[in-house]
């Protein structure tokens, strides 16, 4: 009997224990600003990295685009100059 009073006051001492720590610790305070400034902050970020990838691809795009309109250019003049050189031959025999 003895046994079991001991082990009851030692679970009430431990659980008063238990309580008396939990109400010492200091609250955390729940930051509205600071979270919504890590939301948007994060937010920015990962726009700016979409951004960065868009205009990369894009780049990439315009830059072949650009290559090919170039190399048909080129093409085109280089058949007309053929043509222009036929027909002044032509005309000139």
């Amino acid at each position: 009997m003895r046994v079991a009073i001991a082990m009851l006051v030692a679970g009430l001492v431990l659980s008063a224990q238990a309580a008396d720590e939990q109400k010492s610790e200091p609250a955390d305070k729940d930051n509205f600003f600071k979270r919504a400034a890590k939301v948007i902050g994060h937010d920015a970020k990962t726009g700016a990295k979409e951004a960065a990838q868009s205009v990369k691809q894009t780049g990439t795009a315009i830059g072949h685009g650009t290559a090919k309109a170039v190399t048909d250019i080129g093409h085109a003049m280089k058949e007309s100059a053929e043509k222009t050189k036929k027909a002044a031959e032509d005309t000139f025999k």
